[in-house]
């Protein structure tokens, strides 16, 4: 194939950095700078997911334990109405033992509700309302 002599555009064109899509010397399109972008992107993503993974792999079988020993708010919530029914028992017969029971009757509403966070902090007040501290589980 003969070589095309580049007229000053086309100079101009190569100086600036302006192609037509087309690598000179394969043919073959250049990838644009959105395609650029995305493929850095995706080895990235890649490489984050490699290193969490290796991450995961590689941390002592102790350190997964600590997660799971803390208490959810479901286990939370069960051990605050044993508690509130021991304290209504306790108090049986005032009128704050009344109140406390109708508390803790929406306290476990909202705790089987799916809204346990709710549900704990209408424990802790009935608790309060009869003069006792929250069990702390930890």
């Amino acid at each position: 194939m003969p070589l095309q002599r580049q007229g000053p555009a086309e100079k101009l064109r190569k100086r600036r950095g302006i192609t037509d899509g087309l690598d000179n010397d394969t043919q073959a399109p250049t990838p644009s700078m959105s395609q650029v972008i995305h493929i850095s992107r995706r080895r990235s993503l890649r490489f984050i997911c490699l290193a969490v993974l290796a991450g995961g792999l590689l941390m002592p079988p102790g350190l997964g334990d600590a997660a799971t020993s803390e208490t959810t708010r479901s286990q939370r919530c069960s051990i605050l109405q044993d508690q509130l029914n021991a304290e209504i028992k306790a108090h049986a017969g005032s009128g704050r033992s009344a109140n406390a029971a109708t508390i803790g009757a929406k306290a476990r509403k909202l705790c089987a509700g799916g809204k346990p966070a709710q549900g704990l902090r209408a424990y802790v007040k009935a608790l309060q309302l009869l003069g006792v501290q929250p069990i702390d589980p930890e």
